[in-house]
């Protein structure tokens, strides 16, 4: 087996994580627009509900709001996304050490 220089893997692990973020904020772009695009809270909440074919709690969809972390063990991977007043969203995924 060929080794690859330490140089390329370097570029690979950088190209990994670039598509990593990418893709992560492709998802949340398409929850967001489709959240946005439902008729109104309850009615679009019920919506999602028979779609996902489940009910959902709200006293969980209340606790994403805010600035409150989820508890995280160490070594688990997490994706962190910051939104600035003016609307600008800078995402992160990084291994918790």
């Amino acid at each position: 087996m060929n080794e690859i220089p330490e140089g390329d893997w370097m570029n690979l692990r950088t190209l990994k994580t670039r598509a990593l973020n990418e893709a992560c904020s492709r998802i949340l772009d398409s929850v967001q627009q489709f959240l946005q695009n439902m008729a109104g809270v309850k009615d679009g909440w019920e919506k999602l509900t028979k779609n996902l074919k489940a009910e959902i709690d709200e006293e969980k969809i209340e606790s994403f709001r805010g600035t409150i972390s989820f508890p995280f063990k160490p070594g688990e991977t997490i994706a962190v996304k910051i939104i600035d007043v003016r609307g600008i969203e800078s995402l992160r995924v990084m291994k918790v050490a």
